[in-house]
This record gives C-alpha cells, sequence and structure tokens, in this order.
C-alpha cells in the first residue's frame, strides 16, 4: 500500500488556457502576444502592448470563425480540471489549476489550496517539453504570484516512463483501426519554436524528437514514422518541417494512409481540433491521402493520470528527505 501524502501538501497544473466563449477570444490573443516570452520583440518593454493590442484586434475576428467550428470555445479548461480531479483521487492530496493567459490565475488556485491546508506547492507545468516559451512563462508568472510560498517545479515530464507508455497506449489504438494493406506513416506534430530560440539553448526540439523516438520505440510493428512542426507564423524562421512540407514528402513516398499524433499538448486545442482535424486533413485528402487518422490528446487518460501521480510522489519524497 502506498504510504499516504502528508496533508501539507498541494499539486498546482499549469497550463496555457484558452477562450471559454468566443468574446474571450480576443483577450486571450492579447494576453499571448503581451508575454514576452512568448513573442520576443525589440524594444519589447515600450512596444509589446500596442502590438499585442494591435494584432489581437486584427486577428480576433479570424481566430472566432476557427473556434465556432470547434465548437465556439476552448477545451482545455474543461480538460485540466478533470485531470486535476482525477489526479486528486489518486493522491488523497488538494489539486487545483492556474492558466497563464486566462483564468484562472496562480493567485487563485494558490489561495484555494492554502484554504485547504496546504504549505507547500508542487507545480507541474502541463507542457511534457521544457520550452522557454511556455514552460519557462508559466512558471514566471507563478513565481510572481506566490507570494513566498514554498513551491517546487517539475520543469518537464518529457522523459517519464508512464507518460511515454501512456502516449503509446493512444497510438497503438489508433493504428489498430487502420487498414493494413495501405502504405501507412506515423506522423508526429509538434507547435514550432522560432530556430533563434533553439539557437539560444531552449531544448524544446531536441526533446521533441527524443519523444518521438521512445514513442514509436515501444511500438510493435510500427511503421515508418515522421516528425512535423505546425503554426510557424510570421517572417521569422521557424522550427521545420512544416506539416505541409512532410506531407509533400510522404506523399511522393507513396504514403496512402496517415496516422497524426500531436505532442506538444496532453489536452484538445485550437491546434488539434482545427489545425489538424480541420486545416490538415483536407490537405491531406487534396494531396491523395486516402485515410487519415489523428492520435486523440491524452485528456483524462488514466495512465497518463498515474504518471503525474508517480511524479508527484516522488517530487515530495525528494523534498521530505532533504528535510531529514
Amino acid at each position: 500500500m502506498t504510504e499516504p501524502i502528508p496533508s501539507r501538501y498541494g499539486v498546482l497544473l499549469l497550463n496555457m488556457g484558452g477562450p471559454g466563449s468566443l468574446d474571450e477570444v480576443e483577450q486571450y490573443i492579447y494576453s499571448l502576444l503581451a508575454d514576452p516570452d512568448m513573442i520576443r520583440l525589440p524594444l519589447g518593454w515600450l512596444l509589446q502592448k500596442p502590438f499585442a493590442r494591435m494584432v489581437s484586434r486584427r486577428r480576433a475576428p479570424k481566430v472566432q470563425k476557427r473556434y465556432e467550428l470547434i465548437g465556439g470555445k476552448s477545451p482545455i479548461g474543461p480538460t485540466t480540471d478533470k485531470q486535476a480531479r482525477l489526479l486528486e483521487q489518486q493522491l488523497d492530496i488538494p489539486v487545483d489549476f492556474a492558466m497563464r493567459y486566462t483564468p484562472p490565475t496562480c493567485a487563485d488556485a494558490l489561495g484555494r489550496l492554502t484554504g485547504q491546508g496546504c504549505t507547500r506547492f508542487i507545480a507541474i507545468p502541463l507542457y511534457p517539453q521544457y520550452s522557454t516559451v511556455s514552460t519557462l512563462s508559466s512558471v514566471k508568472d507563478l513565481r510572481a504570484q506566490s507570494d513566498g510560498r514554498e513551491f517546487r517545479v517539475v520543469e518537464r515530464h518529457s522523459a517519464n516512463g508512464d507518460y511515454i507508455r501512456a502516449m503509446q497506449e493512444q497510438l497503438s489504438a489508433v493504428l489498430a483501426q487502420t487498414d493494413g494493406s495501405l502504405h501507412t506513416r506515423v506522423l508526429f506534430a509538434a507547435h514550432s519554436i522560432p530556430e533563434a530560440y533553439i539557437q539560444r539553448g531552449d531544448p524544446y526540439a531536441k526533446q521533441i524528437e527524443r519523444t518521438a523516438a521512445d514513442i514509436i520505440g515501444g511500438i510493435a510493428d510500427a511503421p515508418r514514422h515522421s516528425l512535423a512542426y505546425q503554426s510557424q507564423v510570421g517572417p521569422v524562421k521557424w522550427r521545420g518541417p512544416t506539416l505541409e512540407e512532410a506531407l509533400t514528402e510522404m506523399v511522393g513516398a507513396g504514403v496512402e494512409q496517415l496516422v497524426v499524433q500531436p505532442l506538444s499538448f496532453v489536452s484538445e486545442n485550437l491546434e488539434t481540433l482545427y489545425d489538424l482535424d480541420i486545416v490538415f486533413r483536407e490537405q491531406c485528402a487534396k494531396a491523395g491521402i486516402r485515410r487519415y487518422h489523428r492520435v486523440p490528446a491524452l485528456n483524462d487518460s488514466l495512465l497518463y493520470v498515474r504518471a503525474l501521480a508517480g511524479i508527484v510522489r516522488a517530487e515530495i519524497s525528494s523534498w521530505e528527505a532533504a528535510d531529514a
């Protein structure tokens, strides 16, 4: 039997967030673009907020139409809440969540956990791979709102064995539904980041590549796989290949059936439900891909929740041992 966790501990899940309605889309875009860790501008201290306001106003109508096609809001909030509730059941200590760009804030969540008697906090950014764009930004936000509270951060969990097995479980379930007579490819899709960030030492791309290799390495008789990046915007150079470049290569190689698994996200969002399920699916059909399958995000995968529970227990054991 697993030993009970001391009641002074609480867990805080960190995620990016997403608009809860079409009316919230513009503010969400503004919050993203106003974050200097997300978008780095020359003279950012002076230009960041005016830039964010101008672009968010211009882009909001187009992005609202995309959200309309996936139900009128982002599913990240409800999914993260469900992950928190499942993790709380696993650990039997309070678990809450905070979003970087939408409510609830870190201050909100920490206040609720404190009200339940927690004085130490394990924070887990729900970005499996570390990046200065996502993880560091959320951790900075947590520090700014922590009000002196003691916390430890698990900065990445992409190498965790149960996380990899959860991803393999999702992929295997979809591969079992494929047509074995067709030339098949697995395409791992990850959110891109600018090459300049990678050149400055951001480890995200290497960790993405490692994640893809770890997942496919545990799949018996797996088809060939590729890795591509999505959501490149603006004139700067981004990590590639793009989804479109990968599609061109695959069509040239005679691929007839495609299985797409997103790597950067642990819950569905606009980039999976719109970019992959609508836009890229249509591009694949036009290019001649006969069958298109998309592996769901982990969402409420119990194996993934158990992975998070194991990570929390290990972190608390380390903290307790340091006190001894």
